[in-house]
Formats: structure tokens, sequence, C-alpha cells
């Protein structure tokens, strides 16, 4: 969990409503692995800024620095790799559909035409990953919603007025 204040001087009054409504519902926090006064820098292994939520840059450029999956091991280890990303790649199981598709043939291991094109488009869209945002009270947010056979998924985007 982030409590992201927009002002300085707001952030003790976000704190004390996240601690009310925490306490509103019984949930606990472990003192352990919260830290306060974070600035922009990595923090759970994403990068907290200005601007928002982004992924880490060292993520982006390990997955980019990945050679094609020789053997299902390899397949698994881009898996993770992509799992903690999830949040930030639209579509994210429909892009990693051929990746768990080939996890699941028991019988060899087969890098197919369709796993390389989705390794290079994951590659591609993360060399300009979208940032997570706090909307605007009463902005215009529009939800996309996919259904599919295997996932349902559903994102809100902003509406940029460019007029």
């Amino acid at each position: 969990m982030v409590v992201k204040s927009k002002l300085v001087s707001m952030h003790v009054a976000d704190l004390n409503d996240t601690f009310q409504m925490l306490r509103r519902y019984k949930l606990r926090l472990n003192a352990t692995k919260c830290s306060f006064g974070v600035g922009s820098e990595k923090f759970l292994s994403y990068m907290i800024t200005h601007r928002g939520i982004e992924i880490n840059p060292a993520q982006v450029k390990a997955i980019n620095s990945l050679q094609p999956p020789r053997n299902p091991k390899e397949v698994q280890r881009l898996t993770r790799m992509t799992a903690a990303l999830n949040r930030f790649i639209s579509r994210s199981l429909d892009r990693r559909r051929p990746f768990f598709q080939l996890l699941n043939k028991w019988k060899g291991f087969e890098w197919t035409e369709e796993c390389s094109l989705a390794f290079q488009q994951l590659k591609e869209y993360l060399s300009q990953p979208p940032i997570m945002s706090r909307p605007e009270i009463d902005e215009v947010m529009f939800a996309y919603i996919v259904v599919a056979d295997h996932a349902v998924s559903l994102v809100l985007i902003r509406v940029e007025n460019n007029v």
C-alpha cells in the first residue's frame, strides 16, 4: 500500500485518513514492512515519483536483456519476471499467453514463431510503459473491460483534453 499526497502539507492528514480506515476495518500493518517519508525512489520494486507509480527501469532492462528462452525453466523465469510487472502491462494475460501455453505442453519444448513474436512485442511494449496515477476529482474516465475465454480484465483510462 502506498499513501501518496499531492501536497506535502496534506500528507499527515492523508496518513491519518488511511490509518482510520485501517482501524475501521480492523486491518493491521506489519511495522517491519512499513516505510515512511519515501520520496522519488524505488519502493517495493516500483518507482514512486511525482508523476505516479512507474515500473522499475532495472526490471525492464532485465527483460530486454533476455535472450529467447531455450527450455521450460527459462520460460518459467520469463513468466515470473513479467508477473511482477502485470499491473503495468495492458492485456497482460493475452500478451503472455504463448509462454503459458508453452509451459503446459509436457511433450517437448518448442519455441514457436508465435512465442518469438509475443516476446518481441512484450519488449517493445515495455520500452514505454504506462504510469499509474491517481485520478482527479470529477475527472472523466473510461472503463475498458476485456472478457476472454481465459481471463477478465478491466482498466481505467484517463480522458486527455487536447483542446
